[in-house]
């Protein structure tokens, strides 16, 4: 393993962002709305709908859904970004992924075309997003050494199907929704010791915490490699 900075000789834990750092959110949703809308125009029911409503689902491409992905995870930034502990009234991940799905539907003109059972499969599909593939690999690795975790808005079943779905390897599941916040309000801020927020991919960035002063490890599939400062993220 790489020798690692004398300034991180006392890290014990490594906690991690999850969303688009160690899975990737992207191909994982665009692929099950697009298989999700093929399979409804197959079915029975389908027919039954209004012919306009069934016309214009129909015309929806593959490419529209990867933008209505991109609108779906957008409404999630905007959501924890928003979010005031203390005066907004708690809503945790899956909440939010199930209810900003219908509005999107409605906004599309598509509500009513699945059944709000449906919807509520699809909206949790976020339980089951693809690791990029060197992330599991190289948290189990780091887990030989460290305690690793999630550090994550997701809820804590959101956060334990990633991490069970993925083989992943995080030793703990660290929620912020056990805060009662979301990345990356003040009420979050702790200080302690031999802790350092950890971005898996070169390139990635999150912002550290813990006494680094916002410096971040970088991984990957072999070893810890070096440090860089990073302003900011959330996921």
């Amino acid at each position: 393993m790489a020798i690692l900075p004398e300034a991180l000789k006392d890290v014990k834990a490594l906690t991690f962002d999850v969303f688009g750092t160690v899975v990737d959110w992207r191909s994982t949703v665009h692929g099950e709305l697009s298989k999700r809308a093929r399979n409804k125009i197959a079915s029975a029911s389908f027919s039954t709908l209004p012919e306009p409503l069934q016309s214009h689902f129909g015309g929806i491409s593959d490419a529209d859904w990867g933008r209505f992905g991109q609108e779906w995870r957008e409404s999630y930034g905007k959501f924890t970004q928003t979010f005031v502990p203390g005066e907004t009234e708690w809503k945790d991940i899956d909440t939010h992924h199930y209810h900003s799905l219908k509005i999107l539907l409605q906004d599309w003109d598509v509500a009513g075309v699945y059944t709000d059972e449906e919807v509520k499969s699809l909206s949790l599909i976020w339980h089951y997003l693809k690791p990029w593939d060197d992330s599991a690999l190289g948290i189990q690795r780091l887990g030989t050494r460290y305690v690793t975790a999630t550090l994550s808005n997701g809820n804590r079943s959101l956060l334990e199907d990633l991490n069970a779905h993925g083989s992943l390897g995080f030793r703990r599941i660290i929620s912020t929704a056990d805060f009662g916040a979301y990345k990356v309000r003040k009420a979050l801020g702790v200080e302690v010791g031999g802790f350092c927020a950890t971005p898996i991919h070169h390139g990635a960035c999150i912002r550290a915490v813990g006494t680094y002063d916002g410096a971040a490890i970088f991984c990957d599939s072999d070893a810890v490699t070096h440090t860089h400062a990073c302003p900011h993220a959330h996921g």
